[in-house]
């Protein structure tokens, strides 16, 4: 598994100061996420780079490929009818 290097603290927070500024709401979407949505999204294609695992009661999950769905899927349960969000985390995708 390929891993970045660690941005220093400085920059890390100057960045995130930016996205303070924008009033942005932080959200933190879940790390396991639906495979069935990913792929309904993706296409099958993408299940071989996706860590797959079966959850309790046999429902299939993956780890989160990126942040699109989670945070949509984080909106739509709001019921909010608009808003901006900020977020940060890994994502997880085999190269």
């Amino acid at each position: 598994m390929i891993q970045e290097p660690r941005l220093p603290a400085d920059r890390l927070e100057a960045i995130r100061a930016a996205f303070r500024e924008t009033g942005a709401t932080w959200v933190q979407p879940p790390v396991l996420q639906p495979l069935s949505l990913v792929l309904d999204l993706a296409g099958e294609a993408l299940r071989s780079r996706l860590f797959v695992l079966q959850a309790a009661g046999g429902e299939e999950v993956c780890l989160r490929p990126d942040f699109t769905a989670p945070v949509a899927r984080l909106h739509l349960a709001s019921g909010a009818a608009s808003g901006d969000y900020a977020y940060e985390g890994l994502v997880f995708r085999a190269s």
